[in-house]
């Protein structure tokens, strides 16, 4: 099976945030409300709510909207002024004419030309799961535009152990029944190309429960935040394609990063297993490694109170 056949269930509810410090007056752009805004290529859609600091927010590049974050990072509001954003190809973001160009370090460029267009000389970034392979993207490539990032349970691209790991963990994890059917979903995953939006939503539907340490306690309150999210299987399968075909190894470049970076990680989680993220810890000088015990893919939502108080101590701190 190929990794975004197996990653893409652990992406449901994937995510980024980026933070930026808010210009003042708050341009028009910036507002609350939902905005579509022409970055060249692409329009992107995107909703902003909250108070305080900038931070935007991208759903994950495989076809899913903003809507679940916008129904579990409430608590972020209270701090920062999120913009949640649909990604190229997903939402009320437009697609590109050439499905090649939707890979995810282009989707980090689209970042930074959303950064341009707002008129913003650095930004912080929040990535979860593949929205933290985008924040790593962001890293390599924008280094002098980044001022901050936060990166939760993400993938790091060309990483052995992680896939090894991973490998270990789903053997293990068969066996408990809360597990196998999720597991027996995974290991059975369509390939994308043949699948409907209305297929890849009921297959990944199946997949929930390996996300969480406690899925009877947690899995409702994940099904609860999707709402009507309606999934993409065409942005699934072109971001497949299109990561494929560029194929870049993140793990080279990491010692290239030079800002700030808070790495959070579960250490039951399947899909995107800890070590990966403490080789970027190791690569980053400077970089903190936060590992919350026992949780799963969305620490969020297994400590929200650890978690929100990190993040935004994170944010709201001195570059």
């Amino acid at each position: 099976m190929m990794l975004r056949s197996a990653s893409m269930a652990a992406l449901l509810v994937s995510t980024m945030i980026i933070g930026v410090a808010a210009a003042s007056p708050m341009p028009p752009e910036l507002k609350a409300g939902s905005h579509i805004v022409n970055i060249g290529e692409v329009s992107l859609h995107y909703v902003v709510r909250g108070h305080g600091p900038i931070a935007f927010v991208e759903a994950p590049g495989w076809g899913s909207t903003s809507e679940y974050l916008r129904n579990t990072l409430r608590p972020l509001e209270r701090s920062a002024t999120l913009v949640y954003i649909d990604p190229r190809g997903s939402g009320g973001s437009s697609r590109p004419a050439n499905r090649r160009r939707m890979s995810q370090l282009i989707m980090a460029d689209d970042l930074d030309a959303l950064r341009i267009k707002l008129g913003l000389k650095t930004i912080n970034l929040f990535g979860h799961s593949d929205s933290g392979t985008i924040v790593v993207a962001y890293a390599e490539h924008h280094a002098s535009h980044l001022s901050k990032a936060v990166i939760v349970d993400g993938w790091v691209t060309g990483d052995p152990d992680a896939r090894r790991t991973r490998s270990t963990m789903i053997d293990l994890w068969k066996l408990d029944p809360r597990y196998a059917g999720a597991i027996h979903q995974l290991q059975n995953m369509p390939n994308v190309s043949t699948m409907s939006d209305k297929t890849m939503a009921e297959a990944l539907a199946r997949t929930v429960p390996i996300f969480f340490s406690d899925p009877d306690r947690y899995v409702p309150i994940l099904n609860a935040a999707q709402g009507k999210t309606h999934l993409s299987a065409w942005a699934n399968s072109a971001e497949e394609d299109a990561d494929m075909e560029k194929d870049e190894n993140q793990l080279a470049l990491d010692h290239t990063i030079t800002s700030k970076l808070l790495i959070i990680n579960g250490t039951a989680d399947v899909m995107c297993p800890y070590p990966a993220v403490q080789h970027l810890h190791e690569a980053v000088p400077g970089s903190q490694l936060s590992l919350y015990v026992n949780s799963g893919h969305f620490p969020w939502i297994e400590q929200p109170n650890r978690f929100f108080t990190e993040v935004g101590h994170f944010l709201g701190s001195p570059s």
